[in-house]
């Protein structure tokens, strides 16, 4: 991974998005010209940090002291690699917490820009256990988790079944697949 790293930035720095894709264990050289570098580089990057989740999902549990550090870490990266070189405002979470995060308005595209108008909600990517932690002290008091995949993560679900038991948080799951919206039925069956 760290040659990856070495080789994405020289890359990025240079505009060149010739990347050696020696995960798949093939030696092929890719020349695209529709992805700019940083795209292709972070794509890179997530195929590589989803297989290390993989490999350590089971390995790494909630009850082991140094589990946590390293499961904190590899979820930080994973989110740096959704997320990175998207501007965030001032009063977001850094790019470790969540991916893809930003105010959804109830005004259309042109109020939008103006400060006055009005935040719907928020979206993000996967929630972690620190995503969760910052949710918390902020107020949040509902996920609606979109995904259809399954995702294993123990330490976040202990800290969630810890705060639904308590009351902190609801989570509502209105699973879809990718590049879909969820159907009217699903919406109205979860009260939204």
């Amino acid at each position: 991974m760290v040659c990856l790293l070495k080789k994405g930035r020289e890359d990025v720095l240079s505009g060149r998005s010739l990347i050696v894709n020696t995960f798949n264990g093939l030696d092929v050289h890719v020349m695209d010209d529709n992805l700019p570098p940083l795209d292709f580089f972070r794509g890179e990057m997530k195929r590589y940090s989803e297989s290390l989740h993989v490999a350590l999902e089971n390995f790494l549990t909630p009850d082991y002291p140094r589990s946590i550090d390293v499961w904190r870490k590899l979820q930080r990266l994973k989110n740096i690699c959704y997320d990175s070189g998207f501007p965030r405002g001032d009063d977001h979470p850094c790019h470790t917490l969540f991916a893809n995060w930003d105010p959804v308005h109830f005004s259309s595209e042109e109020e939008t820009q103006s400060a006055s108008s009005e935040v719907a909600f928020w979206r993000g990517g996967q929630v972690t256990e620190e995503g969760l932690r910052w949710l918390l002290e902020r107020g949040f008091k509902t996920i609606i988790d979109l995904r259809a995949e399954t995702i294993k993560d123990n330490f976040y679900e202990k800290l969630l079944n810890e705060a639904i038991l308590s009351g902190d948080i609801e989570v509502l799951k209105l699973p879809v697949e990718v590049d879909t919206t969820p159907s009217v039925q699903q919406v109205c069956s979860n009260g939204l």
